[in-house]
Order: C-alpha cells, then sequence, then structure tokens
C-alpha cells in the first residue's frame, strides 16, 4: 500500500491515501493554515499533508511550529520513508514528484499578497487546484482556469477547509 517517489537520487517510499499539499508557500501561510490543517487531520482518515515552502531554508522553524502545535511533522530529508501527518519538503527542484502524489494543491504566494504561483504544473498532474485572492501574476491563467472550473480560489482558509473536506469526501469533485 506504498508508492515510491523519486527525488533525484533518492527514493522515498509513501504511504497511499488522500494528500493535501500546500506548494511554494510564503512566510506566514504555513501559521495561516495550521488550524486548518489540525482540522483536515482529524476529520479525514489517512490524510497526509506536504508542505513545501518558497523557501526551503524556512523547513526547520515551520517544523518547529506544526510540533509544538502536536501535530507529527517530518522533513523529507530525514529517511526513506515518509511518516509523519506534516511531511515538509526541505530541498528544491522536486515539486513536480510531490505533485504526482497530491489530490489537492494549494498555490502559495495567495493569502500573502506576493502574486501566486503557476498553477499549470499541478493540473498537468490532475490535482485539484486552489489558490488564496492575491494570483495577479497568474492572473490570466486563473481566470481561464476559473472559466473552466479548473480550479478554486478562495478569499479565506476557513472556506477552503470545508471544501477541502467536501473533496475527500466526494471523489466525483476531483
Amino acid at each position: 500500500n506504498f508508492q515510491q517517489i523519486s527525488l533525484g537520487k533518492k527514493l522515498i517510499n509513501f504511504k497511499k491515501g488522500k494528500t493535501f499539499m500546500l506548494a511554494s508557500t510564503h512566510e506566514n501561510e504555513e501559521l495561516q493554515f495550521l488550524p486548518t490543517i489540525k482540522k483536515l487531520l482529524f476529520q479525514v482518515d489517512g490524510l497526509k499533508i506536504i508542505i513545501a515552502p518558497r523557501h526551503p531554508e524556512r523547513s526547520k522553524s515551520i517544523q518547529s511550529i506544526y510540533q509544538k502545535s502536536g501535530i507529527s511533522a517530518k522533513l523529507m530529508s530525514d529517511s526513506a520513508f515518509a511518516s509523519g501527518d506534516v511531511l515538509i519538503v526541505n530541498a528544491f527542484g522536486n515539486l513536480p514528484a510531490y505533485f504526482t502524489i497530491s489530490d489537492i494543491v494549494f498555490l502559495g504566494g495567495s493569502f500573502v499578497n506576493k502574486g501566486g504561483h503557476n498553477p499549470i504544473e499541478p493540473a498537468i498532474n490532475n490535482c485539484v487546484i486552489i489558490a488564496g485572492p492575491h494570483v495577479y501574476n497568474w492572473q490570466n491563467i486563473y481566470e481561464d482556469m476559473l472559466e473552466n472550473n479548473a480550479c478554486f480560489v478562495f478569499n479565506k482558509i476557513s472556506i477552503l477547509e470545508k471544501k477541502i473536506k467536501k473533496l475527500f469526501e466526494d471523489n466525483n469533485e476531483m
């Protein structure tokens, strides 16, 4: 019941199941998501969370914040077996591998005023795309995707939490 993902020369064993990824998050976004992640881990059986900060040097501080809140958070470089409720990516260049195992991807830089990140790569990997209101760097792409019901853009994380739970409960929406 495991799948392997290749991270350069390293293979990681990852338990198959429901996976929510926060990709290219900026400072403070992980903290904003903490209450939502705590609720989702309680509400969605077998849920795995992957956090890939835009600046991987912040990985240890993110891990510390999550562990202090009672969440099992591990750095992806710590072992060849991805264990823990929250897995934190602490290296560059592997996002495509994580997209292949993710069901839902939140694209960072959109709940802080950074302009968001490119939704095409996770979309190519059949991920449900979620973003906050600040997507002006990719506005035309998001407009096309919204027009075609290919992504969700939310103004509040609390609304996003309900949508994520519903998506995992109703696979027809994914």
